[in-house]
């Protein structure tokens, strides 16, 4: 310590230690990956058809997922008009389409909900055809309440179909436990698989259900590599490009988003094949039905040369089988280099048509 005299006053300065201690401390430890969850009822195409056939009367054929219910009220809504054609209005109609085009709007106008108005139905239900088998373990009812004669349900239940029997879902938790209008009404399942799931209400007494969207939740599979037995190489894009039309080759092994595809479940058991850079489906050039015809990405237009088979050639090997052509997706020439170009052949048992899908750590 030191003293000194200033202006008369004495001041003590402080006495400062400084120390340094070292702690060990545990390894860092990252908490677990977040799954990426996907809603597997949505469907916006199937509701846009409809409501350009209310305008031309353009027929179409619904695609998977797709919504059905028990009863649906016939009585217009209102209108639906667009401004642009001065104004041109049709009617307006509740519509279990409406339920799973992926908004979820709780006004009156615009129409965008499901309501079993008019039913004398004790019990009515609104569910989704995936079109084919699916896991799921979560629904969400985003109920619709106007506050008059569509009110939210006195209950509702959760079920699955199964060899052809609809059953509750097992072990369901539902968040809020009473159904809660004009917002979200969640339920939590032990995992089903199924090809149907719906949700069955019990109106209030003298009152109608209405449902504005619903949705099935189920963690999203993961990626694939795609890697050929022959060549060793896995399937990407050429120059990892996003553009329609770019060729689909095999290359090298560099962990880029564009070696990466998401295997998309579509009808009937088929699959998309969508390249994870671009967001493009995995076809076939001009939908050739040829042997020879090479492989490209283009945008989903539902067109039937994006759907595959995973066929199991066993070994851990599968065969990419097109819906469109019958034909198995190979290598030119069955080729072991790099950048050789993919394409369509009969299946001839050749190691070129094998593909070893490997999951992509998430």
């Amino acid at each position: 310590m030191r003293a000194r005299q200033q202006a008369g006053e004495l001041h003590r300065s402080a006495i400062v230690f400084e120390m340094s201690t070292t702690i060990s401390v545990a390894a860092v430890v990252a908490p677990p990956a977040t799954p990426r969850l996907e809603n597997i009822a949505a469907n916006a195409w199937n509701a846009d058809q409809e409501w350009f056939q209310a305008w031309d009367n353009r027929s179409f054929t619904a695609k998977f997922p797709r919504a059905f219910a028990s009863y649906t009220s016939t009585a217009p809504s209102g209108n639906r008009c667009r401004s642009a054609d001065n104004p041109r209005c049709v009617p307006a109609h509740d519509s279990p389409t409406k339920a799973t085009d992926g908004f979820i709007r709780y006004d009156a106008m615009p129409d965008n909900r499901w309501t079993n108005a008019g039913s004398t139905n004790p019990t009515d239900s609104l569910g989704v055809d995936f079109g084919a088998a699916r896991p799921v373990n979560e629904v969400k009812i985003y109920l619709y309440d106007d506050g008059a004669t569509v009110r939210a349900p006195a209950s509702y239940e959760v079920q699955y179909l199964s060899a052809g029997a609809w059953r509750s879902v097992p072990d369901p938790i539902q968040s809020p436990a009473t159904p809660a209008p004009n917002g979200p009404n969640e339920v939590r399942f032990s995992t089903v698989t199924t090809s149907q799931l719906r949700v069955v209400f019990t109106p209030q007494p003298g009152r109608y259900v209405g449902v504005t969207e619903l949705e099935s939740w189920y963690p999203r599979q993961p990626p694939v590599r795609l890697v050929n037995k022959n060549s060793g190489l896995e399937l990407g894009i050429a120059g990892a490009a996003p553009d329609f039309g770019a060729a689909v080759t095999q290359q090298t092994t560099d962990g880029s988003l564009g070696h990466q595809w998401q295997l998309e479940p579509a009808e009937g058991g088929f699959y998309k094949i969508v390249n994870r850079n671009s967001g493009l489906c995995l076809g076939i050039t001009n939908a050739s039905k040829t042997a020879g015809a090479t492989a490209l990405q283009w945008g989903d237009i539902l067109a039937a040369d994006h759907l595959w088979t995973l066929v199991d050639a066993g070994g851990g090997y599968t065969l990419l089988q097109n819906k469109n052509s019958g034909l198995v997706l190979g290598i030119t020439n069955a080729s072991t280099t790099a950048g050789a170009v993919a394409l369509q052949w009969t299946d001839n048992g050749t190691e070129d048509h094998l593909w070893q899908l490997i999951p992509v750590p998430q």
